[in-house]
């Protein structure tokens, strides 16, 4: 169960699963990864999580959020 600030509920992701998320901050797309390890013993599992993100998806995102401001 993966759960961001800005999220209103958990969100249940497969095993090398992607999740997208536009930030609010940088305006940017991230798409994140989730990479379960099993271990021999549960306590020894782990998650190996990978983000990147978009720069040109976030300069379109302020070209649209401009252009819609001018419409209003």
């Amino acid at each position: 169960m993966i759960e961001f600030s800005d999220m209103e509920n958990p969100v249940s992701i497969w095993n090398d699963g992607f999740m997208f998320q536009w930030c609010c901050k940088c305006k940017a797309l991230h798409v994140w990864h989730f990479h379960v390890i099993r271990g021999k013993t549960e306590d020894k599992d782990y998650i190996v999580i990978s983000v990147a993100g978009y720069p040109k998806l976030s300069k379109l995102r302020k070209f649209y959020e401009k252009n819609v401001k001018k419409g209003e």
